[in-house]
């Protein structure tokens, strides 16, 4: 009853004295630090009121007014607001703002919950945002779901990726599994990195499985561990992210670029075979966006294969044809972290055992060192959300895939060429392309809806690489395709009315009747 008194008094307050209300606001603020929560809280149910919705606070209704937008700059309030982080390979809109990732709401995919708060991770940056029927203060630890929505006043938006909407309900799971690691007091290659190690090699199919910092490092650990270094060439595609190539001149050895297929953006085996020299000690194939290489026409060629799996964690057929397989668990990745983290998968055991002290200071007990090695490992907290995260991944994979043949049902084929599907085909990205990316781009951009461009330049064109000698010309298909490739959004759970609303924008694009 108190605390409903005096909210009601203060509003009430705010509504009849207007500026002289905000004056006092400011002046409990400012002496009183202690209640300085409790002004941003009636100032913020004050603005959310005022707002166009009903809000109750402590059992008082809260009055609405002009002098309740006054009141939320006062309290401390704020519309949500965009955050950005490091991002990937790909190139956001050339519009001078990001665009802003949605309140996207994701059906129960794998555990899923349809409720879960969105926070989308785009290719571009990390960005989070409430739903439209929420108003958040910038103190984090007060929302106000208000009854009636604000649509009126905000636009749909839909993100590139939706990770939260994956990891959202299982939020509780993960709570427990680190307040066990805490208890525990083992962080480093502790029981969950030995347990996640098991089940990720039962779960490929493969003898062995070892934990790494990221991704970039296991392809590091893999080239030294096969002794590739300088005066050897090592093949893989220019048309993919940067990590790839250098990876292989950080060991001193050469990156040759070969060009890709058209249909499937990955390596092309006759390119391959015709840039082979006596000095090619290894290829690398990258499973681009999920879709799987063609392992067994490289493995033809007689040289190790390497793959980099980064985008294609349990893509059939994956890890079978290789010396070794990395893995990136980056957190926008089909199987991912909640930060970075990377895995290296072997059949062959001395192979593996090597990785193992090379990811250690090239030393198994940190006793005696066999190798100038690295200090690279899986951290335990990681690693218990992996293991939480790995038997979600064949439902998260449907999903993936469910979403891809929607867009196709849906006729964006009909305005792009989208990727041929593959029964392997795993789906980390949905990417399309047309001679009119750009054209599209921006009209995606300017519906507040996530796309991406990736590898522009493409690696052979980077300026990091520009001793290797490659001009333009050099690959017509991968500079044709870095020219005209864009994602549309894609993850576990995405709504058909939110593929709906991307497939009308393009077409709006490209100059096709919506449907």
């Amino acid at each position: 009853m108190l605390l409903a008194s005096l909210t009601s008094s203060l509003t009430s307050f705010v509504r009849d004295h207007g500026i002289y209300a905000v004056f006092v606001l400011m002046l409990i603020d400012a002496v009183f630090p202690a209640a300085s929560e409790l002004v941003m809280l009636v100032g913020g149910a004050v603005a959310a009121g005022a707002l166009g919705a009903t809000v109750s606070l402590f059992g008082a209704d809260v009055s609405r007014g002009f002098w309740s937008y006054v009141a939320i700059s006062v309290a401390g309030t704020r519309f949500p607001q965009e955050s950005s982080a490091s991002g990937s390979g790909a190139i956001p809109s050339s519009r001078s703002r990001a665009p802003r990732s949605g309140a996207s709401r994701s059906p129960p995919p794998a555990g899923v919950s349809a409720r879960a708060t969105s926070a989308s991770i785009a290719a571009s940056g990390t960005r989070s945002s409430r739903s439209s029927q929420e108003f958040s203060l910038s103190s984090p630890i007060w929302s106000f779901a208000a009854d009636a929505p604000l649509d009126s006043l905000t636009v749909p938006q839909i993100p590139l990726v939706d990770v939260k909407a994956q990891y959202a309900p299982l939020i509780p799971e993960l709570k427990r599994a680190f307040a066990e690691v805490l208890e525990s007091g083992a962080f480093i290659l502790g029981p969950n990195v030995k347990a996640f190690e098991r089940e990720a090699a039962d779960y490929l199919g493969v003898k062995e499985t070892i934990g790494v910092a990221n991704g970039t490092d296991a392809l590091v650990l893999v080239l030294d561990a096969l002794g590739i270094g300088p005066g050897d060439e090592v093949i893989c595609p220019s048309f993919t992210f940067y990590a790839t190539a250098e990876a292989i001149v950080r060991r001193g050895a050469t990156p040759v670029f070969a060009d890709v297929d058209p249909g499937t953006y990955n390596l092309e085996p006759e390119d391959v075979s015709a840039r082979m020299t006596p000095r090619t000690r290894a290829i690398m194939p990258v499973h681009l966006f999920g879709r799987p290489a063609p392992l067994e026409e490289l493995a033809a060629l007689g040289v190790p294969l390497i793959e980099d799996a980064a985008q294609a964690f349990g893509a059939p057929g994956v890890a079978r044809a290789s010396i070794a397989s990395t893995y990136s668990f980056y957190p926008t990745k089909n199987l991912f972290a909640l930060g970075d983290g990377g895995l290296v998968a072997a059949n062959d055991e001395e192979l593996a055992g090597r990785v193992r002290m090379l990811r250690f200071h090239g030393s198994r007990e940190k006793v005696d060192f066999q190798y100038i090695g690295y200090n690279s490992r899986l951290d335990e907290v990681q690693a218990a959300a992996l293991r939480i995260f790995l038997p979600q991944l064949d439902g998260w994979t449907r999903l993936r895939r469910e979403a891809a043949e929607r867009y196709r049902e849906l006729g964006l084929g009909e305005l792009v060429t989208t990727p041929d599907d593959d029964p392997r085909h795993v789906y980390h990205l949905f990417v399309s392309r047309s001679p009119e990316r750009d054209r599209i781009v921006a009209a995606l951009h300017e519906a507040d809806i996530g796309c991406a461009s990736y590898y522009v330049p493409p690696l052979h064109l980077q300026p990091a690489l520009k001793f290797l000698g490659y001009a333009e010309g050099s690959l017509p298909e991968t500079e044709r395709l870095a020219r005209e490739n864009f994602s549309v959004p894609l993850w576990a759970g995405v709504l058909q009315e939110q593929q709906e609303r991307v497939v009308d924008v393009v077409r709006s694009a490209v100059g096709a009747p919506v449907a």
